[in-house]
């Protein structure tokens, strides 16, 4: 495998020739459900039970409240996000580094005895799009941490992703023993998943 790892010197991009190169997939905007579309739970077991799992440990700056796994697995990546209720806040603005051809998007979260599921696909088709997190910045997420980030549709991230899910989520967090245990899960897919500097213009991908 070949990871491209952050020179947090130069903001330049090398190459680790110990890995294989890194190929993950990419397809369009507002919320969706149809059949062709792997459910978040299915690709989790996918995932979980391959012996192909690979971790995606980057040279990058890392959550302070809550640590972000991501794992790359056949043209997708897993974001996952384990602690307390307590641990999930005090998150900071996304930066300009991470996930690039983002096509489609899950997410599910546990607090407490409580499933926050919107139950579908966010699609990511945009003309311009903007640094995006994928744990939201009110539920702890670390924009400073680029395996949190991607280059994402303003529109589905300030409506339906927002309204779904993030805010279902802090509500819960809200009302939760400051122990309760939380997991966050995400799944990204696309046809060209590259991990970088974002690019923010539709290259006509998706529209």
């Amino acid at each position: 495998m070949q990871t491209k790892q952050v020179d947090p010197s130069t903001r330049t991009f090398q190459q680790d020739t110990r890995n294989e190169s890194m190929q993950l997939m990419s397809t369009q905007s507002t919320m969706t459900n149809s059949p062709r579309q792997k459910s978040l739970h299915a690709l989790q077991l996918r995932m979980r039970d391959s012996m192909q799992q690979q971790k995606f440990f980057a040279n990058l700056p890392v959550q302070l409240a809550v640590d972000v796994d991501a794992t790359q697995y056949e043209g997708n990546v897993y974001v996952e996000a384990k602690g307390q209720a307590s641990d999930f806040s005090n998150g900071d603005d996304a930066g300009d580094y991470g996930w690039n051809g983002v096509e489609k998007y899950s997410v599910k979260a546990t607090v407490a005895d409580q499933v926050i599921d919107p139950g579908g696909t966010f699609n990511n088709s945009f003309i311009v799009a903007q640094s995006g997190h994928i744990l939201a910045q009110q539920n702890g997420g670390k924009g400073s941490d680029p395996k949190n980030v991607f280059a994402q549709d303003g529109g589905v991230n300030n409506g339906p992703y927002r309204s779904y899910f993030e805010n279902p989520m802090r509500q819960a967090l809200n009302k939760a023993d400051k122990d309760a245990d939380v997991t966050f899960e995400a799944a990204l897919e696309g046809d060209n998943i590259s991990f970088g500097k974002l690019e923010k213009e539709s290259k006509n991908l998706f529209v």
